[in-house]
C-alpha cells in the first residue's frame, strides 16, 4: 500500500479533521471508490484482542482470519480493501487523536456534518471516482441520516441505533458497568490536547430517563436512503445485535442487506471433576438401534497435554425423569449406551465394520494436545437399542470422569478421572455432532 498520513479536511466551522490515506500501490493516480471510516479509537491504533477485557471461555472466532498492523478497532483492515483496489481513508474523530476540536463527542449525531463534510470532500479528490462507501461500527448511521450526494453506500459492522435502549439503559435498569468500561478503556476521553471527554457514566447518572441529551445519540435512522449491508453477530446479544437488527428495519432504504452469524460457542468444564450435556426431545416414536458415533471439536486449557473423554447417552420420559435400565453389565442403574477416547490416541484406523469408530492406540500414532489448539476426536458409543416415545428425550453428556456408581459385586474396571487434572476441557459446538442410527418406522402403531 501506498500511505499518506494525517491528511487534512477542513470541516465547515473551521476545524481539521486528520485522517490516514491508503491506496493500492503504484496506483499512480487512477480513480477509484474510497471506503471511509471515522473512529474515536484513534485512527493509528491497531486493533489488538489483548487490550479487551478478558471473558470467560472468550473466543474471538476468527478462524484463521489474520489482520493486518493497520487494522483499528471497528474500523475494518485497509490491507484488505486495497488489495480489492479501492482506497481506504479513516479519519480520527473530532477532538480525538489527531483531529481538531474542543469537544470529544463519542458519536453524538452532530458528528454527522464531520462526516457528511469528509464524503463531499473525498468526492472531489484527483483520484477519486466520486463514490464514497462508508464502513464501521459508529457513526454511519448519522452520516447516512444527513443523506450526503456522493455517499454510496454504508457497511455497518454491528454498531447501535439508541444509546440510552440499547446500551446505558437496557429496559430503563442502568449498565453503570459497560458504560464505564467506555470511559476508562474504549474511549479516547479528549485525546486531543485540550478537549474535553465525555464522563458516561456521569450521563446516566445525571439523565436516568430519555431526554434531549439522549436524543442526541439517537440518530434518524429513518431518514437514510442509501444502500445498507448490515453485518452482526447472534452471539453479541449483550450490546450490538438488538440496536443492529432494529436499525436495518427502521431503514427505508430501497437497498438494504442483513448478514447475521452465530459466534463460536464455547462449553466449558473442569476435566477432573466436571461435565456438560445437550438434550434432544423426540417429537414422534423414535427407534435407535446400532452405535453411535460422537465427533467432538475438542481442546484442553492450560496446564495440559492430554485429556480422557467418557460419554453416555441417557434416556428421559415425558417428565424429564431418567430412565434407568437395570442389571446393565451387574450395574443396577445403567445408561442408554457409553463411550470412552483418550485425546492423545485419537488416530483413526479402518475398521471392517462401517457402523462403528475405530482407532489405532499405537505409540506412533499418539499426539499430544496443545492448549486451546483444537483437534478432531471421534468418539465410538457402544452398540444399543432404545425406543424413545413421543416427547421422550435423548441426552448426550460428556465429562471428565467415568460415570455412575456401579454395585459393590461388580468387579469390572472403572475409569475414575483417567489423567484428567483440573486444566479445562473446552468443546467447540462448531464442527461438533452425535450422529445416531435411527430405524424407519414401518409400521404405524400406537405407542
Amino acid at each position: 500500500m501506498d500511505i499518506e498520513y494525517n491528511y487534512e479536511i477542513p470541516m465547515r466551522d473551521g476545524a481539521r479533521l486528520r485522517g490516514d490515506v491508503f491506496r493500492p500501490q503504484g496506483a499512480n493516480g487512477r480513480k477509484m471508490g474510497f471506503i471511509l471510516a471515522i473512529t474515536p479509537y484513534g485512527k493509528q491504533k491497531p486493533f489488538d484482542p489483548a487490550e479487551l477485557p478478558v471473558s470467560r471461555d472468550f473466543n474471538p472466532g476468527f478462524d484463521g482470519v489474520v489482520q493486518s498492523k493497520y487494522a483499528p478497532f471497528e474500523g475494518s483492515d485497509p490491507l484488505y480493501w486495497t488489495r480489492q483496489g479501492f482506497a481506504y481513508i479513516i479519519f480520527d474523530s473530532r477532538g480525538s487523536f489527531a483531529s481538531d476540536g474542543t469537544h470529544a463527542n463519542f458519536t453524538a449525531i452532530t458528528d454527522g456534518y464531520d462526516g457528511y463534510d469528509i464524503v463531499e470532500h473525498i468526492a472531489t479528490m484527483p483520484d477519486s471516482n466520486g463514490h464514497v462507501a462508508m464502513i464501521g461500527a459508529k457513526d454511519g448511521r448519522t452520516v447516512a441520516a444527513l443523506r450526503p450526494p456522493h455517499l454510496s453506500g454504508i457497511c455497518l459492522q454491528d454498531g447501535y441505533s439508541d444509546l440510552y435502549r440499547e446500551i446505558g439503559f437496557r429496559g430503563g435498569i442502568p449498565h453503570m458497568n459497560f458504560m464505564g468500561l467506555l470511559d476508562g478503556l474504549y474511549r479516547p476521553q479528549g485525546n486531543r490536547s485540550g478537549a474535553v471527554g465525555l464522563d458516561m457514566v456521569r450521563m446516566c447518572q445525571e439523565n436516568p430517563h430519555y431526554d434531549e441529551m439522549w436524543q442526541l445519540y439517537t440518530p434518524k435512522i429513518e431518514n437514510i436512503q442509501c444502500p445498507l449491508y448490515i453485518i452482526s453477530s447472534l452471539a453479541d446479544n449483550a450490546i450490538h445485535t438488538p440496536g443492529t437488527i432494529r436499525g436495518w428495519m427502521a431503514a427505508p432504504s430501497e437497498m438494504k442487506f442483513l448478514e447475521l452469524h452465530p459466534g463460536d460457542e464455547s462449553v466449558q468444564y473442569e476435566g477432573a471433576s466436571g461435565g456438560t450435556s445437550w438434550k434432544i426431545t423426540f417429537p414422534e416414536r423414535t427407534e435407535i438401534t446400532g452405535s453411535c458415533k460422537l465427533h467432538l471439536n475438542f481442546a484442553v486449557g492450560e496446564g495440559a497435554t492430554d485429556a480422557d473423554v467418557f460419554v453416555t447417552v441417557q434416556k428421559l420420559d415425558r417428565d424429564g425423569n431418567a430412565v434407568l435400565f437395570p442389571f446393565h453389565t451387574f450395574v443396577h442403574e445403567g445408561q442408554v449406551a457409553y463411550g470412552w477416547l483418550r485425546a492423545s490416541k485419537r488416530t483413526l484406523d479402518h475398521h471392517p465394520v462401517e457402523d462403528e469408530v475405530a482407532h489405532t492406540f499405537t505409540e506412533n500414532d499418539a499426539r499430544a494436545l496443545e492448549p486451546n489448539k483444537f483437534v478432531e476426536l471421534d468418539i465410538n458409543i457402544q452398540p444399543s437399542a432404545t425406543l424413545f416415545r413421543k416427547n421422550e428425550s435423548l441426552v448426550l453428556a460428556v465429562q471428565g470422569h467415568d460415570f455412575g456408581t456401579w454395585s459393590e459385586q461388580c468387579q469390572l474396571p472403572r475409569g475414575g478421572a483417567g489423567l484428567n487434572t483440573q486444566a479445562s476441557h473446552i468443546i467447540a459446538l462448531k464442527g461438533s455432532f452425535l450422529e445416531v442410527p435411527i430405524i424407519p418406522s414401518w409400521i404405524d402403531r400406537k405407542v
